[in-house]
């Protein structure tokens, strides 16, 4: 059965068809991949007959004082934490619904869209910050991920982020390994790659993608510790 599209989901089928993607909503998955789904994501995405899988999530205006399922435990009364909190299981949320596609090899990435004004902040601090961590500057302590990866520095600290969880002592963990990056959905799209990241992610989407005058590719450096910009806005691949 499919469902009748959200204005976030119309959106990304506009940015899809400016940008020469091929955009097929809610198509018969088992079809398309072979198998059988216990989920049904928004797009099944191609060029030049490279597919990938894409889910949309739009957030929705609420009183900012209200606890809303969606906002997952322990949401604080803080707009900062609220948001974040908002973000973080947002994102973990579309990622758990994108397991079961883990083994058909084909990339996998999350499209957050605010059409409606909420009150999230998209922002590239706030993302980084929900996906592994609050920043912080100084020296890695013996036990946070940094230090554990081997990194000189303090890029994030550990624990709350989607793609990057720890306890105390424990090894630092990507518990979605098959999600290839998060999309940010406004004049153009930002897409933070995960590729490259050392606690792993999905097949890289194509670096044809994304590519439009006020896009962005945000992702990691060679060492898969640093994270931070790959093209400008409106810049081109070489």
């Amino acid at each position: 059965m499919t469902h009748p599209q959200t204005p976030a989901d119309r959106e990304f089928q506009a940015y899809a068809d400016r940008h020469e993607l091929h955009a097929v909503y809610e198509p018969d998955w088992s079809q398309k991949l072979g198998g059988r789904f216990s989920t049904e994501p928004d797009f099944l995405l191609s060029r030049d007959d490279l597919p990938a899988i894409a889910e949309v999530r739009e957030f929705k205006t609420r009183p900012s004082t209200r606890f809303r399922e969606e906002d997952g435990p322990g949401v604080g009364a803080g707009p900062p934490i609220m948001t974040r909190k908002r973000l973080y299981w947002a994102i973990r949320g579309k990622a758990e619904q994108l397991e079961p596609f883990s083994e058909t090899g084909v990339p996998i990435f999350i499209v957050l869209a605010n059409p409606g004004g909420a009150e999230v902040d998209l922002g590239q601090r706030e993302l980084t910050a929900t996906m592994f961590g609050g920043p912080t500057n100084g020296t890695p302590n013996a036990y946070s991920v940094e230090s554990l990866l081997g990194a000189k520095r303090v890029v994030h600290e550990p624990g709350f982020g989607v793609f990057c969880e720890t306890h105390c002592r424990a090894k630092p963990v990507n518990r979605w390994p098959h999600i290839s990056g998060v999309a940010v959905l406004e004049q153009g799209v930002t897409y933070y790659d995960l590729s490259g990241y050392r606690l792993g992610s999905g097949p890289s989407v194509p670096d044809s993608w994304f590519t439009g005058p006020q896009d962005q590719r945000i992702g990691f450096d060679a060492d898969g510790l640093s994270f931070g910009p790959q093209r400008p806005v409106g810049q081109a691949l070489p």
